[in-house]
């Protein structure tokens, strides 16, 4: 099969098995794209790969399908200032905050929170594996249809306001973090590509992005007030 699908405003030429990838992808089709920015093709062998990667439980081979096509996507997106985030985005009044943290350590939990609290102002980016990338000096988180177990995303560019990588604790704290923890922080939850000059390319526009946006990490509760605390704090940052 073969379809066309726009990811981070790049127009992918997708040759693939299953049908699980088309469904997946359905809101990033384009038909007849005037312009083709990168070429994919997942076989037997891609499929094959990640069963091999996988420790738990027994996954479709469309689903690992998928799999295969977004990580060869992460490891070419760097040509286009472009590069593969894990973490919960979420836009309000048309601003995005990116939360950071370990699986299971609470980023769609404090995305839920923001949920609650501004209601119809916010909008889910994406639950899981944004993209990140650079446009004119402009860093713009999209959502993908890699959106996590709740299926929480929308097919839509928002510049990035702040990142708060979250950690547990019995009381709400925030604190900024310097380039080098940021750093660190920021690679823990970025696709590292393989080859070494794409890998290098991440790294120094993750690098860059972080002299621009201001990064915080958040100790806290499962909490209005520690959702209140991170939404003020970054909403009122700036990077001197």
């Amino acid at each position: 099969m073969k379809a066309y699908f726009k990811l981070a405003d790049i127009v992918v030429e997708a040759t693939f098995q299953y049908e699980y990838l088309l469904k997946q992808c359905g809101a990033y089709c384009v038909e007849n794209p005037s312009a083709v920015h990168m070429e994919i093709s997942v076989d037997l062998s891609d499929i094959e790969m990640e069963r091999s990667k996988e420790t738990e439980g027994h996954f479709s081979d469309g689903y690992l399908e998928s799999l295969a096509f977004y990580r060869k996507f992460a490891e070419k997106a760097i040509e286009f200032d472009c590069f593969l985030f894990h973490g919960s985005a979420l836009s309000v009044d048309g601003e995005c905050y990116l939360f950071g943290a370990p699986s299971g350590t609470g980023k769609s939990t404090h995305s839920a929170l923001y949920r609650k609290l501004f209601g119809d102002r916010v909008v889910m980016v994406n639950d899981d594996k944004p993209l990140i990338r650079r446009i004119n000096n402009v860093y713009y988180v999209y959502g993908t249809p890699w959106d996590g177990k709740h299926r929480l995303s929308s097919n839509i560019a928002v510049p990035l306001k702040g990142i708060c990588f979250l950690k547990q604790g019995p009381n709400n704290a925030i604190r900024p973090l310097s380039i080098f923890e940021a750093l660190g922080a920021s690679l823990g939850q970025t696709y590292r590509p393989t080859e070494s000059v794409a890998m290098s390319g991440v790294l120094n526009l993750t690098q860059q992005m972080l002299g621009t946006i201001p990064v915080f990490e958040l100790v806290c509760t499962i909490s209005m007030e520690a959702a209140e605390l991170s939404y003020r704090t970054m909403k009122g940052a700036r990077i001197e």
